[in-house]
């Protein structure tokens, strides 16, 4: 592996460049070093993008634990959320339609993205998590409701299987 660097440009609007310069500063470090902070702690963020065998369920938790910020940073819609995660997924890990629209609602405005998400998953969340008028508790309540129906799912019983106390359905 090289320890070459290579050389990069982009624009920063004025109040970011200054905000990058008073940090800098701050911390008696140089811009640059701050930049290759910044990046660094974003693809370790976003690290499960970089593995093409990641997908569907498994590579849900990026989207989801970073609120809204990458949807609304990035104008995720629900057609470009469905190829980023469900393309050349197995039926069994992928995403559904209508959860990947509510996902991509969390992206939205909060007061138009509440009153979506809350009609849709109000129904369908544990009264351990309730949709409350507060954006904080909505997005919280969206995440507990994407992470019981796909990354930690309840075991659904099958007729006649003994539980974990050993009784039968």
């Amino acid at each position: 592996m090289s320890n070459r660097k290579d050389v990069i440009s982009f624009r920063l609007a004025a109040t970011e460049r200054k905000k990058l310069k008073d940090l800098a500063e701050r911390l008696s470090v140089r811009e640059s070093d701050l930049l290759r902070y910044a990046i660094r702690g974003v693809v370790i963020q976003l690290a499960p993008l970089l593995e093409p065998d990641i997908r569907g369920k498994d590579l849900l938790p990026v989207f989801v634990d970073h609120e809204a910020e990458l949807l609304r940073y990035f104008d995720l819609d629900a057609a470009r959320l469905d190829a980023i995660i469900n393309a050349n997924c197995p039926e069994e890990m992928r995403i559904e339609p209508q959860d990947l629209s509510l996902l991509a609602m969390s992206g939205m405005d909060r007061r138009n993205a509440r009153v979506w998400i809350k009609s849709m998953i109000a129904h369908e969340i544990s009264p351990r998590s309730p949709v409350e008028e507060g954006s904080d508790e909505l997005l919280e309540s969206l995440r507990n409701y994407f992470y019981q129906k796909y990354v930690f799912p309840e075991p659904t019983e099958k007729a006649g299987e003994q539980t974990p106390t050993g009784e039968s359905n």
